[in-house]
């Protein structure tokens, strides 16, 4: 991140273009045009800001996607699905040899309704998952 900043702030010089800025006189009105190097400046801090914005912006997306919390029946949802297909896997109809494992038949991770879930044995939901 540091040798993308450091490049960036290289590369500022060549992004600024000049530009005239405007001013009046107090005493007469007169339009005074200044072409000093204060806009460079100013130019400068402009193109860092909008650098740090896009570099925060990146970050803030990765943070906040892998901090989402994740949605999931609870177990006394899971309890209703294991009485609703009384024991047996969704699939093979053989009861689970060790856990059950639940499946969201739309696909749909955040479609944690229990129309949705069906329980199956650990070798049918590796089938289902990978079909």
């Amino acid at each position: 991140m540091r040798k993308l900043l450091f490049l960036a702030l290289i590369g500022i010089s060549t992004l600024i273009i000049p530009f005239s800025v405007f001013a009046q006189e107090p005493q007469t009105g007169e339009t005074i045009e200044d072409d000093s190097q204060v806009k460079y400046i100013v130019g400068a801090g402009l193109v860092f800001v909008i650098i740090m914005a896009i570099i925060a912006g990146r970050y803030r997306k990765k943070f906040f996607a892998e901090s989402l919390p994740i949605k999931e029946w609870t177990k006394v949802e899971k309890e209703q699905v294991r009485i609703r297909q009384d024991g047996k896997c969704a699939k093979c109809q053989k009861p689970p040899p060790a856990r059950w494992e639940y499946h969201h038949i739309d696909g749909d991770r955040n479609n944690i309704s229990l129309e949705n879930c069906e329980g199956l044995c650990p070798n049918c939901h590796s089938i289902e998952t990978h079909e």
